[in-house]
């Protein structure tokens, strides 16, 4: 019995330690976006990777980047109200509401939206699989 509780904390412990850790990869790539860091947005994207935007358009890693290369919008403010963890194993779904605060071609815009960020752990590193935008 005390083996089995053992191990069931020891999981809840490293289930934490991976949210924090998954925590630390958001806001590294958070800032990325902002700051417009192609060279770290081209490591932490697979190649397979993908994203959908609040529309429903599906970009690939090369036209998110090229997007980014064009530094037509600057985030002013990025709040996040509300995150979600799920991680289990090597993978993790993180949940965001997001208030945005950017200029698009020198005009101010405010976002309001819901992202689902989905990463895997690849060689010991995590890596973002996936991004799924909702506008609410």
């Amino acid at each position: 019995m005390f083996e089995k509780k053992f191990f069931k904390m020891q999981a809840i412990e490293n289930t934490k330690g991976k949210e924090i850790e998954i925590g630390e990869v958001y806001s590294n790539w958070k800032k990325a976006v902002m700051t417009n860091d192609i060279q770290f947005l081209q490591n932490f994207y697979p190649d397979d990777f993908s994203s959908v935007n609040g529309c429903g358009i599906t970009k690939n890693k090369s036209e998110v980047l090229t997007r980014l290369a064009f530094k037509d919008i600057v985030y002013l403010c990025w709040t996040d109200n509300e995150v979600i963890f799920d991680v289990w194993e090597e993978n993790a779904i993180l949940k965001s509401r997001q208030s945005l605060d950017v200029e698009l071609y020198g005009l101010p815009l405010k976002i309001n939206r819901e992202i689902i960020l989905t990463f895997e752990q690849w060689n010991s590193k995590w890596i973002l699989k996936n991004i799924k935008e909702t506008n609410f």
